[in-house]
């Protein structure tokens, strides 16, 4: 799953994107220059397909991938404490603002879950690392 995932990105790559996409995140250098909409639409559809296999085959090569890591996570059907386990694991892997904001961005928190993210946020509070 995760090659096919590599060869639609590859297939979607837009150099211009990537030069001008590298000046907005300098030190990330695995950058393919895919735009987010692409991306979401490829997150989407591993969602629809099986996001569990990507999920396990994910190794975080290219900062897209990463991306679309978040996004699957962010927006896949799955308990509560599973998603929060995704996390745990996922906040790490965040080395730029850009991944921040786009998995952040891609969240839909129900109300009555709020407290409970915001209880996973503060565990990150005293963290030391940018982002």
């Amino acid at each position: 799953m995760r090659e096919e995932v590599i060869k639609q990105l590859m297939d979607l790559q837009d150099l211009k994107y990537r030069e001008f996409h590298s000046g907005l995140c300098p030190r990330t250098y695995n950058i393919i220059g895919v735009r987010i909409p692409e991306q979401r639409k490829i997150a989407k559809r591993l969602i629809k397909d099986n996001f569990q296999k990507f999920l396990m085959e994910v190794k975080n090569e290219f900062y897209e991938e990463t991306m679309i890591e978040g996004m699957v996570i962010a927006m896949a059907p799955m308990a509560l404490q599973d998603r929060l386990e995704c996390l745990r694991k996922f906040v790490p892997k965040i080395d730029n603002w850009a991944v921040c904001d786009s998995v952040c961005a891609s969240f839909k928190v129900p109300l009555k879950e709020r407290s409970t993210y915001w209880d996973f946020i503060l565990t990150y509070r005293g963290s030391v690392r940018e982002f």
